[in-house]
């Protein structure tokens, strides 16, 4: 990494987060739902961290609350994020932006699309697994929707009441 010489305190606040990131995707391993407010405050230190690796090139508007009854796979979000970083081109010029949104009772996370020109190969296994997952707790699909200025996937969320 070539921030540790340059910035050691910026360096040591970024691997505090990632450490942070992990620590929090461990202890979901297990977990088939997590709260979604639980993942929103999680989303945001995944967050921070692409906000620290592409700077101005990268850009998330997304809620910070939650009803307590909504419930959502642990990890898809941040899955459905990387799929987007992997497939895009990012710049301060040409930033990648997301907006995602709480919709009745379902999430939308909407990117602009700007793919890259030597995309790697997709394998789907993303969106398949994200399927898979969701397939235990809903007959709700996953919707994806895709035109030539941006890509959406629709996920729908678990009401869990107590």
């Amino acid at each position: 990494m070539n921030l540790i010489p340059m910035d050691q305190e910026q360096a040591m606040g970024y691997l505090s987060k990632l450490s942070k990131f992990y620590r929090m995707a461990v202890s979901q391993q297990d977990e088939r739902l997590i709260p979604l407010k639980q993942k929103l405050n999680n989303l945001g230190i995944f967050i921070d961290l692409l906000k620290e690796r592409f700077l101005n090139g990268f850009s998330v508007n997304y809620p910070t609350n939650s009803p307590d009854q909504l419930h959502i796979s642990p990890m898809s979000l941040q899955l459905l994020i990387e799929n987007a970083v992997k497939h895009n081109i990012m710049s301060s010029k040409k930033p990648l932006t997301f907006n995602i949104a709480i919709e009745d009772e379902s999430i939308h996370v909407l990117n602009n699309k700007q793919l890259k020109i030597r995309a790697p190969e997709s394998s789907v296994m993303g969106l398949k697994n994200i399927t898979k997952r969701f397939s235990f707790f809903t007959d709700k699909p996953i919707d994806i929707i895709e035109k030539d200025s941006f890509y959406e996937v629709v996920l729908p969320l678990i009401t869990h009441r107590k």
